[in-house]
């Protein structure tokens, strides 16, 4: 019998193992169900998902308001606070304004941008391969893959490679904030670091604007 307390566990958990029978009994049961605990409708079956992201103006993709609605006001203050929670957004919104904001963006993340970076991805992927634990077990997700994408996001980007720890502090508060949820004694905090995580965006703009030539 499917819950919202249930359902909500499952998409909050940090893995996917659980979420595929979720996902199966929510088509036979209940393919438009509202989760309270969520504060969201969840659409399952593929015609009404499809039917959905083709109507912008009938179904707006904006999860601001709902992601906030789920934080105490602490935690909500700082949040608001933030350009994140309050700017357009692509992680938020949808269209018109997400392709508004994707199209600039979008020549530094091709495949063109991704080969003019290709000795430095290579470069990338070698010192992580040293890094793999010799000896087994190893899990090549948490060792080499996860590692490897993130450093080469980071370079893709243009952020400096000192930073790496630093930007995946400030990517850890946001990913939890988008897609998953913070356990409550680190809330706070998380949302501090992504005040601090703008700080640090607009202090690298500035300088990249002073001298454009920094790498």
């Amino acid at each position: 019998m499917l819950s919202s307390e249930s359902v909500a566990a499952t998409f909050l958990s940090h893995g996917s193992a659980d979420l595929h029978p979720v996902m199966k009994s929510l088509r036979d049961e209940a393919p438009v169900f509202f989760s309270e605990d969520l504060h969201m409708w969840i659409v399952s079956r593929y015609d009404d998902v499809t039917e959905i992201l083709k109507n912008a103006e009938l179904f707006p993709a904006s999860t601001r308001s709902i992601i906030m609605s789920s934080y105490p006001p602490e935690v909500r203050e700082v949040l608001a606070s933030t350009s994140t929670f309050t700017a357009p957004n692509m992680g938020f919104d949808g269209s018109p304004a997400h392709e508004r904001l994707r199209k600039p963006v979008v020549p530094y993340f091709s495949a063109k941008g991704a080969r003019l970076l290709e000795p430095r991805i290579e470069e990338i992927a070698g010192l992580r391969a040293e890094e793999v634990p010799a000896e087994p077990p190893v899990d090549l997700v948490q060792a080499y893959a996860r590692p490897l994408a993130n450093s080469v996001v980071i370079a893709l980007a243009g952020f400096p490679a000192e930073d790496h720890d630093r930007i995946l502090r400030y990517h850890r508060a946001v990913n939890e904030f988008f897609f998953g949820r913070p356990p409550a004694h680190l809330q706070l905090d998380y949302a501090h670091d992504l005040l601090e995580w703008e700080q640090y965006l607009s202090a690298l703009l500035a300088a990249r604007r002073r001298d454009p030539r920094t790498t």
